[in-house]
């Protein structure tokens, strides 16, 4: 009989060598922080150094590194994207964590941990990013009003209603004229809102979802990473994170709800960092 196998995360280098665990559950989360699954000690790890979750359809995980830690990725982008076996993180001065697939232990075979549909990604990434920085109460205040300054934040609802994202997205897509869908180099800020402008010209519908999905998520990793600074208290690194919004997304304020949102938070975060 096969046995079932899960991926492990383990520390290869570093003072907390051989630490690991199972991928298991709704999410995992690697650093120094008191909430954190795998809780190291290394120099200059932080909180939430890296987060694992459930991939949306519930098979696989992703995984999403904090942009308040120093983080190399052996290949992939080093912000988000598949947690594969193989993969390896090296986090802070000295600490490297590497992906491996493994049998699970009797007692996660048991609980069928590995095969369970979890969480979707839309719901699980919140709450990933109140624990990668420890600041609950921030994200709450953002997202119920429990807080006359928090709310204030233009891009504050887009941290939990992934669906009221994706229409402030479709809305500066639609708002993408013919001089928009000139390819540019694959580095540049608007790369990949080009590449969506150049498909849809083009009439190449099957490439879409694709290339929205890409786009969606680059811009809004940036919005969740300016909240995670914010709330942590680096307010002008939140500023900065924001300012890169507009360029990825080339379109008026007023025809770009997202542009509108980067732009009028950015000032907020600036102003508090002074």
């Amino acid at each position: 009989m096969l046995k079932q196998k899960g991926i492990r995360a383990e520390v290869v280098e570093g003072v907390d060598l051989e630490e690991a665990m199972f991928l298991t559950g709704d999410r995992v989360s690697v650093g120094s922080g008191p909430d954190d699954t795998l809780r190291l000690g290394g120099a200059r790890i932080v909180p939430g150094h890296v987060v694992f979750a459930r991939a949306e359809n519930g098979r696989g995980w992703e995984y999403f590194t904090s942009g308040a830690g120093e983080v190399e990725i052996s290949s992939g982008n080093p912000r988000t994207g598949p947690a594969r076996p193989g993969l390896t993180f090296r986090l802070g001065a000295d600490t490297v964590l590497k992906l491996t697939r493994e049998a699970l232990p009797a007692q996660l075979r048991e609980t069928g941990e590995e095969e369970r549909k979890e969480i979707p990604l839309v719901i699980a990434l919140p709450i990933m990013a109140a624990v990668a920085i420890g600041f609950g109460v921030y994200v709450n205040a953002l997202t119920s009003g429990g807080s006359r300054e928090a709310t204030g934040l233009r891009t504050a609802p887009w941290l939990t209603d992934l669906a009221a994202y994706g229409r402030a997205l479709d809305v500066c897509l639609e708002a993408a004229g013919a001089e928009t869908t000139q390819r540019v180099p694959a580095g540049a800020p608007d790369a990949a809102f080009r590449a969506y402008s150049a498909a849809a010209a083009a009439g190449l519908e099957g490439d879409l979802p694709d290339l929205r999905l890409a786009l969606g998520r680059q811009v809004r990793s940036l919005i969740v990473d300016a909240h995670l600074l914010a709330g942590a208290g680096h307010f002008s690194e939140a500023a900065e994170t924001l300012r890169r919004v507009p360029p990825m997304l080339p379109t008026d304020n007023e025809t770009c709800p997202i542009n509108t949102a980067a732009r009028a938070d950015f000032s907020v975060f600036q102003r508090r960092a002074e």
